[in-house]
């Protein structure tokens, strides 16, 4: 994901200059500078418009993510708290580490400048379950 973001920011980055370049020197651009600055031009604003677009539904969408996430841990909670489930122990042992890595990771991205766009949100009010006081 980090490339991912690296990338989009080099590009955006080569947008600017080309564009500050063509103004100063628009009249002795040749046409295949012109052509990159038309193409990296096109791509930074593509890059905004998309990460405006996946920034808002983020925070639009907050409060049922928060819903689903403090359902999806109560109902780990309830079914690690029952004591006649044996069989499945391991596999809902497997489910609560992989929903606190994804909090975790999570909660760790939104503090990240460049992860924090991708993450929803959500997630800092959640915490991970805690596995020792169910022993």
């Amino acid at each position: 994901m980090l490339i991912i973001v690296t990338v989009l920011a080099f590009i955006f980055l080569l947008a600017i200059i080309s564009t500050i370049l063509s103004y100063k020197y628009i009249n002795e651009a040749t046409f295949a500078f012109k052509v990159c600055v038309y193409f990296f031009g096109g791509i930074g604003t593509l890059v905004c418009i998309c990460l405006t677009i996946n920034t808002w539904i983020m925070h639009v969408t907050k409060e049922n993510s928060v819903i689903e996430l403090n359902a999806k841990r109560d109902s780990l909670i309830y079914n690690l708290e029952r004591e006649d489930i044996i069989l499945d122990r391991v596999a809902l042992l497997n489910e609560v580490a992989e929903f606190n890595s994804k909090v975790l990771t999570s909660q760790n991205n939104i503090d990240n400048l460049w992860l924090n766009w991708f993450t929803d949100p959500a997630y800092e009010e959640i915490e991970p379950i805690d596995l020792e006081s169910f022993k």
